[in-house]
C-alpha cells in the first residue's frame, strides 16, 4: 500500500505543478492536397512552454475550429522535445472536410481576424511520466487564404 502510494506521488507532483503551453501563432502555412470533399493543410504552430522544465510531446489529437465551425483534425505522432521557458513549433498536417469551409470562406476571408479554437489532448512525458493533459484553445488570429 505504501510502495502503491509514493510511487504514484511524482505523477500527481508534475500535474499539479505542470502549465498548459500557451498558444503563440502559426506559419508557413501550406496545402498539400487540394479537393473538394476533402483538403489537407500544413502549417507550423508555434508554442510558448511557461514551465521551467523540459518536456516530451508524444502525440496529440486536436480537433479545429473556425468561428466555431468544426473544419478538420490534426494528428501530431511525432516526438517533440520541448525546452524550458521557450518558444517552440509544431508542425501539423491537418484534415479539412470542405463542406464544413466552403458555407463561411467568403466570410471567414473578409474577416480581419478570425476565432481559432483547438480542443482535443495531448500526450505529454517527464523524467519518464507519461499524462494525456487536455488542450483547450480559443483565440483571434489572421488568417490568410
Amino acid at each position: 500500500m505504501i510502495f502503491m502510494a509514493t510511487s504514484l506521488l511524482p505523477e500527481w507532483a508534475c500535474k499539479s505543478t505542470l502549465k498548459e503551453p500557451d498558444f503563440v501563432g502559426a506559419k508557413n502555412f501550406t496545402i498539400g492536397k487540394f479537393g473538394l470533399q476533402e483538403s489537407y493543410i500544413g502549417m507550423d504552430l508555434f508554442y510558448f512552454n511557461p514551465n521551467g522544465f523540459k518536456l516530451q510531446l508524444k502525440n496529440a489529437n486536436l480537433d479545429v475550429f473556425l468561428e466555431n465551425r468544426f473544419v478538420g483534425k490534426t494528428l501530431l505522432d511525432t516526438l517533440l522535445d520541448i525546452p524550458s521557458k521557450d518558444t517552440f513549433s509544431i508542425p501539423v498536417k491537418m484534415s479539412v472536410n470542405m463542406k464544413n469551409l466552403f458555407p463561411n470562406l467568403l466570410t471567414l476571408a473578409l474577416k480581419e481576424e478570425v476565432e481559432v479554437k483547438m480542443e482535443g489532448t495531448a500526450k505529454v512525458s517527464k523524467s519518464g511520466i507519461t499524462m494525456n493533459i487536455p488542450v483547450h484553445y480559443t483565440g483571434k488570429h489572421k488568417i490568410v487564404f
